[in-house]
């Protein structure tokens, strides 16, 4: 199965086009953009309820699926920064069946909050 980008339906993730033609001095602002991340995540569900953050729309994840899968993906970046660091060739491989995502069936966790999760993050 395809994974299908969300800001454009009918899009194949892995077809999109990325600019990696940044310059250096570009860096520090997308650092600061990903630092702040999390705070404007939970700042974006404050308040909603539990069933409306689990609930799914034609099959995509609900909210706090994609939460939980950013969450299951950081060993992956840390892995592939270490691969930057040691000069590899190739950066180790991701999971496209997001099966790390599915096994844990984010949206059962109804103790479990998006800022519980968000918190994770901004570790």
């Amino acid at each position: 199965m395809q994974e299908v980008y969300p800001g454009n339906p009918g899009q194949v993730l892995f077809d999109r086009q990325f600019d990696l033609g940044l310059p250096v001095k570009a860096f520090a602002g997308i650092l600061d953009r990903l630092r702040a991340a999390p705070d404007q995540l939970e700042n974006l569900v404050a308040g909603l309820a539990q069933e409306t953050v689990t609930v799914r729309s034609e099959g995509a994840w609900s909210v706090q699926e994609n939460v939980g899968h950013l969450i299951d993906l950081e060993p992956l970046w840390d892995g592939r920064l270490d691969d930057f660091v040691a000069n590899r060739r190739e950066l180790r491989a991701a999971d496209l069946e997001n099966r790390r995502t599915h096994m844990a069936e984010h949206d059962d966790h109804h103790s479990v909050t998006i800022a519980d999760l968000v918190r994770r993050l901004s570790l």
